[in-house]
């Protein structure tokens, strides 16, 4: 099963593709004060809501990059609708093999996307090579609310040292030489709000799709992911954005 297939399915109507609100996502795009001209650079862009708000409130040019075509032909249909005039623009791409100009970018972004640079650290080393001089890194990533139970790493098939704590999230930039700026964080509202209309995408999909021959596999891997948050997911896993300013 093609998990790019899955995710287009389960992100079926959101604008944003992971569990952070439209509010904490306004939060840090107030914060960024970007100057006229600046240029803005999203890895793992996905539906490039975030790009797009950025645009938007700062006349900002932009580049978003991912490897879904589905959600970059939202992409552009949103920026059609929104900001016909914008200097933006949405590239298929792999990610994991971008490479850009060294210190060619005012703003880098990666939310819920760091493991296509190697993981939370490494995507903030990567973003201090391609920003400029008092650049901007805007990264979103999970962490441990508490230590996760064995049950939920089996679940999940991962290892506790993938994440860390916010703190150390927080930790892990100002160790690079980062200047932490603004941190906000999806409350269990927002988690339920994105887990259950996920799960509800897969579900509805499943029923209007009797006879795709990967129906069954999408609808297991989807009621696998709801047991997974609601055996311990919903208590360990938290979900941060995070804004620094390099040196």
């Amino acid at each position: 099963m093609d998990p790019a297939r899955f995710s287009t399915i389960g992100h079926g109507g959101m604008l944003l593709c992971n569990p952070l609100s439209s509010a904490n996502v306004d939060l840090l795009v107030e914060a960024l004060d970007l100057a006229p001209g600046a240029r803005a650079l999203d890895i793992g862009c996905g539906k490039g809501e975030i790009l797009i708000r950025v645009a938007e409130r700062w006349g900002a040019e932009g580049r978003g990059v991912d490897w879904s075509a589905e959600f970059l032909a939202d992409a552009r249909r949103l920026l059609s609708a929104r900001g016909p005039g914008a200097d933006v623009e949405f590239v298929e791409a792999d990610a994991t093999r971008f490479e850009t100009e060294p210190a060619s970018w005012d703003l880098c972004i990666s939310v819920g996307s760091a493991w296509l640079l190697g993981g939370f650290s490494k995507a903030l080393q990567t973003f201090q090579t391609w920003l400029r001089p008092g650049g901007l890194a805007l990264v979103g990533e999970g962490y441990w609310k508490q230590p996760p139970s064995r049950e939920y790493l089996r679940l999940l098939g991962a290892r506790e040292d993938e994440f860390g704590t916010h703190e150390a999230n927080i930790a892990a930039g100002s160790s690079l030489g980062l200047e932490p700026l603004f941190s906000s964080v999806a409350s269990d509202a927002d988690w339920d709000l994105y887990e259950w209309t996920y799960w509800s995408n897969i579900e509805r999909w499943s029923r209007t799709n009797p006879d795709d021959p990967q129906r069954r596999q999408i609808l297991e891997r989807g009621r696998l992911g709801r047991d997974r948050y609601l055996r311990g997911g919903r208590e360990a896993l938290g979900f941060g954005l995070y804004l620094f300013r390099a040196g």
